[in-house]
């Protein structure tokens, strides 16, 4: 008897702790195969670090001469004075420059790309235990298709450091449709989990996500219907209502960024680019099926193959999806189960008009990424009337949209066909997602060219007391002949005291086609032309109006002090729009509102586990 005891106890011990023990598991193999590429054999990392890792540097100068609460709108560092808060594409409120206060930039990268594929675990692993109440075996194989998928590892590998919160979208399902905890006000709780929804929005939006923002929200409505679709009775007004205060956290702790980005944005449109897309539906579902499960190492020659109206060449990262033939083995073993089943004279199940409609909602969202991807001339001139998609030189980003639905309905369909052998097959699903992923080709990535020892180099001056470098000058590359090149490392100036005149900003286009270049001109910038300095004012860019000035104005001779302060990264006196103050002061209020409900939810919640532990030395039970 005591025997089958300490058999019971070690087989439930082993239940509970599984998917924690298959979590690390998991980080280590996640570490085997990607940290090969930070940096890689050849001292390198990803093209686009060129953009994030000064960036980060940036960023660092400015918390080292203000401290960690005054917002840096703009930045000398690059393009002789640019915005830095209002660039959509930069991530000053982040995890991954908060983690630049305490080690290297290229560390902080990889580590927030560990922690960011430890939260897509976890957050998918309790979405589907807590709100689809599925079991442990299909709900840490989902987790692990998730961690692993393609597009996140790879963007963190080339340097789309911005696109880390996209491992957040389990996270946003599951506050939105997990049940309320029985402790406190059931309306303080639900709220509580709304904002903290709402706070995930935000932080998609801060830490520079983006134009995905779009592709990534119909990420989550599709597990939304897929939530409506498979729980029995699913609460449908709690869910409706914490989306709406969801949205509203989102607006409220993002206004400020968004107000600001969109005033600059909206001076560089960038809506001159072609549009490229494929030549038929099939062959942009073809693409689609190759880059989710397949991953083949020539996909970009596939695609250039079949792809019309092309501008830029996107390469294979643009196309790095994968989830590997293991959700799609699930999904093809549990169709044939209920295909055998119904042929069996199992009983089909009864027809529900409202899993009918959000079938047909789910259907029409994931037909969408094919259809922007589809190229017609007619249909072409219509994308780029859109808003935000005019300005895109590809949509095949929208095909992030199937990933964590692919993870979802493996867990669903493992979940109903695997009965009595689900502990064994979970095991053997897992490895295979592994393998496949040490085993993939991905010799083009250890080619990558950008080297980030100046940039780390200049970061651990910094930390070790050397005041970050004021720029002094306006800096061109030359070769040898004296000709003016564009290196990747042209960003990488600020360390030693020059903005780059050709820089690197997509904003300005992908070869400067929009960039107010006016007379910005090596040499100094405190030298003196025609009334102004040789640098820009760029609360010009973002407030031309209320500075009375034009987008790509420079600071005048009348501007010195303000001129002086923002050379070394100080804040200076400008004026902002009547809709910017108002932007601000609701981000303020949405910060202190939401910081005040979750820490009210939280009290409660600590307060009955707390008395119920005091009443159950048990405690609460295994998830």
């Amino acid at each position: 008897m005591h025997a089958d005891r300490l058999a019971a106890q070690a087989g439930g011990a082993a239940t509970r702790y599984g998917p924690l023990f298959a979590f690390v598991l998991l980080l280590v193999a996640y570490h085997i195969t990607f940290s090969q590429f930070f940096p890689n054999r050849n001292g390198r990392i990803g093209h686009d670090y060129s953009l994030a890792l000064p960036a980060l540097l940036a960023g660092y100068y400015w918390f080292q001469a203000n401290g960690l609460w005054e917002v840096p709108w703009f930045t000398p560092a690059f393009c002789g004075g640019q915005p830095f808060f209002a660039d959509p594409q930069y991530g000053y409120y982040s995890v991954l420059q908060l983690l630049t206060l305490a080690i290297e930039p290229l560390q902080s990268a990889y580590l927030t790309m560990l922690l960011f594929a430890a939260l897509g675990y976890w957050g998918c692993y309790l979405l589907l235990r807590r709100c689809f109440v599925v079991g442990r075996q299909a709900a840490v194989l989902a987790a692990a298709i998730f961690m692993f998928n393609g597009f996140f590892a790879h963007r963190m590998i080339i340097g789309h450091l911005g696109y880390h919160g996209f491992m957040l979208i389990p996270w946003m399902a599951y506050f939105l449709a997990v049940p309320a905890p029985a402790a406190g006000p059931r309306w303080l709780m639900t709220s509580a989990a709304a904002c903290i929804a709402g706070v995930v929005g935000a932080y998609w939006i801060q830490s520079g996500l983006g134009a995905l923002v779009i592709p990534s929200g119909l990420a989550l409505v599709l597990i939304l219907l897929a939530y409506g679709t498979w729980v029995a009775q699913p609460s449908a007004g709690r869910i409706v209502y914490r989306s709406l205060v969801g949205a509203l956290v989102t607006a409220a702790l993002s206004a400020a960024k968004v107000v600001a980005g969109a005033s600059f944005l909206a001076n560089f449109p960038r809506a001159e680019y072609l549009l490229p897309g494929y030549q038929s539906i099939g062959a942009a579902l073809k693409i689609a099926v190759l880059s989710l499960f397949v991953s083949p190492p020539d996909i970009d020659e596939y695609s250039q193959a079949v792809l019309e109206n092309v501008q830029w060449a996107g390469g294979r990262p643009e196309l790095e999806y994968g989830v590997t033939m293991v959700p799609l083995l699930i999904l093809a073993v549990g169709a044939g189960i209920g295909i055998w089943r119904l042929a069996a004279g199992k009983a089909m199940p009864a027809v529900n008009p409202s899993r009918v409609i959000l079938l047909a909602v789910t259907g029409m969202i994931l037909f969408l990424p094919i259809l922007l991807n589809t190229y017609a001339p007619d249909w072409n001139a219509l994308l780029k009337q859109m808003p935000i998609i005019k300005s895109s030189s590809t949509l095949v980003r929208w095909f992030i949209i199937y990933v964590p639905l692919l993870a979802l309905l493996s867990a669903l369909a493992f979940e109903r066909s695997m009965g009595a052998i689900r502990t064994s097959a979970a095991i053997i699903a897992i490895a295979l997602v592994v393998a496949i992923n040490l085993m993939q080709d991905r010799r083009s990535y250890t080619q990558e060219p950008y080297d980030p020892e100046p940039a780390v180099q200049a970061y651990r001056e910094a930390r070790g007391g050397a005041p970050a470098p004021s720029i002094r000058r306006i800096g061109v590359y030359r070769d040898a002949d004296g000709t003016i090149v564009q290196p990747i490392h042209r960003n990488d100036g600020l360390s030693q005291g020059y903005s780059s005149l050709y820089c690197y900003n997509p904003v300005f286009g992908y070869r400067l086609e929009n960039f107010p270049f006016k007379d910005l001109h090596p040499g100094p910038v405190r030298e003196a032309r025609d009334g102004h300095f040789n640098i820009k004012n760029p609360a010009c860019y973002v407030y031309p109006k209320e500075n009375e000035c034009r987008p790509g104005d420079h600071f005048r001779e009348t501007e010195r002090e303000d001129m002086e302060k923002f050379v070394s990264y100080r804040p200076f006196t400008f004026n902002m729009s009547a809709t910017q103050k108002a932007a601000n002061a609701l981000t303020l209020f949405g910060l202190v509102a939401s910081v005040i409900l979750v820490l009210a939810a939280g009290a409660f919640v600590l307060v009955e586990l707390l008395s119920g532990a005091r009443r159950s030395p048990a405690g609460p039970g295994p998830i």
